[in-house]
């Protein structure tokens, strides 16, 4: 979602390659070939997100502390979004009578 494309993108629409990818090579984030700039913490944080190890996988031990102690989400305050005290900064507007409504998105 940073970036448009997933980390283990293969372009090929059948999926079995990407599958591949994600369960035997590492995390490789060659973004700035597409152009798109993303900082090196933001970089560890998803490297560390699909850590295949789900023991050293960031979340796996500290849980939701892991996730706010990371230095890419460094301007969170995990203990007031923990007792769901921060305002979302959009709220959709949706039409409660349309479950099928779409017009937040392009």
């Amino acid at each position: 979602m940073i970036v448009g494309f997933p980390p283990f993108f293969t372009g090929n629409r059948r999926n079995t390659m990407m599958f591949k990818k994600i369960k035997n090579q590492d995390v490789y984030l060659d973004v700035e070939k597409h152009g798109i700039t993303m900082s090196d913490e933001c970089k560890s944080f998803i490297k560390a997100l699909l850590e295949k190890d789900p023991n050293r996988r960031m979340g796996s031990v500290h849980d939701f502390k892991d996730l706010v102690d990371h230095p890419w989400l460094q301007e969170l305050d995990g203990d007031k979004i923990a007792m769901r005290k921060v305002e979302a900064p959009y709220i959709p507007n949706l039409d409660s009578h349309n479950l099928l409504d779409t017009s937040n998105f392009n």
